[in-house]
């Protein structure tokens, strides 16, 4: 395994899909675990191939989960009945084909920020604050590991995105319980 820690912990993101699903086994909450356990199996293939192939699935599966979330958030903050199946699929075309033009680093942000604007629509201010916390401490945490890469210390880094992985798999469940109906 090229990245062990960075690989194991994404184990995480399959816990927090099937969390999902046993909260709520509707079709948001079969959509959230499904885009989250295929999150945590393209991390996963990304981090202990560290190939082009594995890097494509983690953030195809990134922009799938992120969106998905996002979806039952608008869905939830505008009161609609059900989330259609082809939002998400939008949602992740539109992300995909930003993240050509910009990066990651653009693309992720937004789709969190549009997430905490839901929460803070449909379930109030502290909800979506604590869930804020936790993607900015995943942002600063993200920092402070590649900060540490940069410097030739992999080990650090390592548990640095594996800590990484803990944050936006918590975050994230968090959020999908605040959007509940």
């Amino acid at each position: 395994m090229k990245e062990r820690i960075a690989s194991i912990t994404n184990i995480l993101y399959v816990i927090a899909g099937v969390l999902g699903y046993v909260a709520y086994p509707e079709l948001e909450g079969g959509m959230f675990a499904t885009t989250f356990i295929l999150l945590g199996l393209g991390s996963f293939w990304y981090h202990a191939t560290k190939s082009r192939a594995g890097q494509a699935a983690d953030e195809i599966a990134m922009y799938a989960a992120f969106g998905t979330l996002l979806w039952i958030g608008l869905v939830a903050a505008v009161e609609l009945p059900g989330v259609p199946l082809w939002g998400p699929s939008i949602l992740l075309v539109v992300a995909f084909a930003s993240h050509r033009v910009a990066n990651t680093f653009v693309v992720m942000p937004t789709l969190v920020v549009g997430i905490v604007a839901c929460i803070w629509l449909h379930a109030g201010w502290r909800g979506s604050m604590i869930v804020l916390m936790l993607f900015t401490a995943a942002v600063l945490v993200r920092s402070w590991s590649e900060w540490h890469e940069d410097n030739g210390d992999v080990l650090t880094a390592d548990i640095g995105h594996g800590m990484w992985h803990l944050l936006t798999s918590a975050a994230p469940l968090l959020a999908f319980y605040l959007l509940l109906p």
